[in-house]
């Protein structure tokens, strides 16, 4: 045992005779010199050479683990992502490691694949770019010359291997990835294209339904580059596959009629209508023989669902309750009353029953989408996290598909009433009106801050009513509802819980528009579910009435927490999900970088208007944005709500829950909010 203190060499020799001496120690000494590297890379005890060592020493016992390769894959990624665009170029070797790495962990085991496969496109990606960044730079040094010519070497042996580990590792794999995947369809290096395309073709081949339902917007793309390369990749699946040639032309021109469909002029006033009426020709395309199955774009169909062990690799379905197709369209249509008059539509699906859709117009969905990616990623971080895990946290999430860049599909979730309708309805009880509230107490814009606070505080006594009783009533939803007493708590609870998630994710990515028509309940479980995410970035900073705060948490809010308020599960709760976001922040920041890729449209328009060139560097406004998500989860607080040089210390985890929590609930804040988003109910 003397052996196993001090010199760690002295300790790799006892670990490998103990293994000589019992084969059966072999996975417990492996693990020992893994928790060894983490601990002495946690303590920074020893130099990076000296952590390397233990990771080598561990890889030596155990060569096949998913593991020890994420941990060491972890290691070398911080390294390499402090490096700046020439450090990379001149220390290629362990940008290119550190990627090779992450792709043998998935090669070796399922268990880390939403970690690394993210950060291995990133890296992967984000090298080649600076290669390219760096050869058609006119200023190079000679001293430099040699240093870009063999990191151009590395990443073409990068290229290579990923390339063709696609025929070694299940193509399920990349489905998972699949969005960031299209989203770098532009990239700069010609070699790295390719072999993306490559990837992209082979997600095509085998899971042809999911593929196109992600693509399909991106081959109406008004980017031309974009949209070629996107018709380049059909090309090489119809090469390779002619089966699929008539799929992918009934499956566009699908995605074509849902663009009709959404384009629709309907009255003003008028609040239903019929295929019939509308657009004949798509109930006529499910009724021609002739046409292709298509996959309703639910969440089962399209999210993969990953296997738990190695065993399960080869053998697993990604969709194993099935996929079910659509097989007709229900003629009725209900036309939303909302701005842009969404259009409610209904599928029959392959196994009997209706599966209800939004058709929205005039809006860049890719904003909900990849918001709705984000959010199952957390959940699957969540899932793995203990402390998470043990408390149920979640987002609510729905599937959401553009079908260009204007239009899409937005999948009906069930079981939902808004938050607006139950306060109103409980108030209208009690003799309170709102709209005399609105009307009576409503602040103009250029009015004092003193001014505003005294039109909200007597805003909530009016809230009160002629028998002065308490301005928050939301917890007589939950008696009402849910009549038993072991159910009302669950509910409560879990509205508790997916309220947190939804504040820490909402003060991270800058999302707001949180007005009560955009929270809806879960009558059957209490969750609380958000809809319209596409005030995204802290756009809403820039409203003629400037949101102040990071989301909403106003008194029936809280009143819907129980007796304890904003503490205990609620602050917990919110503590729990920023540190899981703050320890995963390369790997969200990975799921989120295809908003500066493939840029939202009004980000593209903002660009153009300051002379910047649409190219794949070329996104200020997504950059920027990204920037400011990037220092939340560094924990740094800006006191002036935009980013600009001066940045406060880190807090920690608690410190900034507290700071946003008290940003929220800021009489001043709520106050000075628009009166339409009625920040006094």
């Amino acid at each position: 045992m003397q052996a196993l203190e001090g010199d760690p060499n002295n300790l790799h020799s006892a670990l490998v005779d103990l293994d000589n001496q019992s084969p059966g120690l072999r996975d417990l000494c492996a693990q020992g010199k893994l928790l060894l590297a983490r601990y002495v890379e946690d303590a920074a005890s020893v130099g990076q050479e000296g952590i390397r060592k233990h990771f080598d020493h561990a890889k030596e016992i155990v060569k096949n683990s998913d593991e020890i390769f994420y941990y060491m894959a972890k290691f070398m990624d911080k390294k390499s992502a402090k490096m700046s665009a020439d450090q990379s170029i001149n220390q290629s070797e362990i940008v290119t490691h550190a990627a090779l790495t992450y792709l043998r962990s998935m090669r070796f085991g399922p268990t880390y694949l939403d970690e690394c496969m993210p950060r291995m496109l990133t890296i992967w990606l984000d090298f080649a770019a600076t290669i390219q960044e760096a050869l058609t730079s006119r200023n190079k040094e000679n001293y430099q010359i040699a240093a870009l010519d063999h990191a151009t070497k590395q990443l073409s042996k990068l290229n290579k291997t990923i390339a063709m580990t696609r025929t070694k590792m299940p193509t399920y794999y990349l489905l998972t990835a699949f969005p960031q995947i299209v989203s770098r369809i532009c990239h700069t290096n010609n070699e790295t294209y390719l072999a993306l395309k490559s990837l992209m073709v082979q997600v095509f081949l085998d899971y042809p339904q999911q593929a196109a339902w992600h693509m399909v917007s991106v081959s109406k793309n008004s980017n031309t580059t974009r949209k070629a390369r996107c018709n380049e990749v059909f090309q090489e699946v119809i090469k390779s596959k002619p089966s699929l040639k008539t799929f992918l032309t009934d499956a566009i021109s699908f995605s074509q009629k849902i663009d009709d469909l959404c384009d629709a002029k309907t009255g003003d006033r008028e609040q239903e209508s019929s295929f019939r009426d509308l657009l004949p020709s798509m109930p006529a395309m499910f009724r021609s023989s002739e046409m292709s199955s298509i996959i309703l774009p639910i969440e089962r169909n399209m999210v993969v669902n990953t296997p738990t062990s190695i065993a399960d690799i080869e053998t697993h379905n990604p969709f194993p309750a099935g996929c079910i197709n659509i097989q007709g369209v229900e003629d009725k249509i209900s036309i939303m009353s909302s701005l842009v008059r969404p259009k409610k539509i209904t599928f029959r699906g392959s196994d009997g029953k209706l599966y209800s859709f939004l058709a929205k117009p005039k809006d860049d969905l890719r904003r909900d989408c990849r918001l709705m990616d984000f959010g199952n990623l957390l959940n699957r971080m969540f899932r793995k996290e203990p402390e998470a895990r043990k408390r149920g946290l979640k987002m609510r999430t729905y599937m959401v598909v553009p079908t260009n860049e204007t239009n899409g599909l937005i999948e009906w979730v069930l079981n939902l009433k808004g938050m607006r309708q139950i306060l109103i309805h409980i108030l209208k009880e009690r003799g309170v009106s709102l709209s005399i509230i609105h009307r009576r107490y409503q602040p103009k814009q250029e009015d004092s801050t003193e001014k505003k606070v005294e039109l909200f505080t007597k805003s909530l006594e009016e809230l009160k009513g002629k028998e002065g009783s308490s301005p928050s009533v939301f917890r007589d939803w939950f008696v009402r509802t849910f009549p038993d007493p072991q159910a009302w708590f669950a509910a409560r609870l879990s509205f508790t819980r997916t309220t947190a998630v939804m504040s820490i994710m909402g003060y991270i990515l800058g999302l707001g528009d949180r007005h009560l028509e955009n929270i809806n309940m879960d009558t059957s479980t209490g969750d609380t579910f958000h809809v319209d995410m596409n005030s995204l970035f802290n756009i809403s900073e820039t409203y003629k009435v400037p949101e102040v705060v990071p989301f909403r948490l106003t008194h029936n809010q809280v009143d819907g927490f129980g007796p304890l308020g904003i503490e205990g599960p609620y602050r917990i709760s919110c503590e729990v999900s920023l540190r899981m976001m703050r320890e995963q922040k390369d790997l969200l920041m990975s799921v989120l970088r295809p908003f500066i890729f493939d840029p939202l449209v009004d980000w593209r328009d903002k660009s153009k208007k300051k002379g910047v060139t649409n190219g794949e560097e070329g996104n200020k406004p997504g950059q920027e944005a990204l920037a400011r998500v990037q220092d939340r989860l560094d924990g740094l607080v800006h006191s002036d709500k935009k980013r600009k040089g001066h940045l406060n210390t880190p807090l920690s985890v608690e410190g900034q829950v507290d700071h946003v929590i008290r940003e929220a609930m800021s009489i001043e804040n709520l106050s000075a909010m628009y009166w339409g988003w009625t920040p006094f109910l």
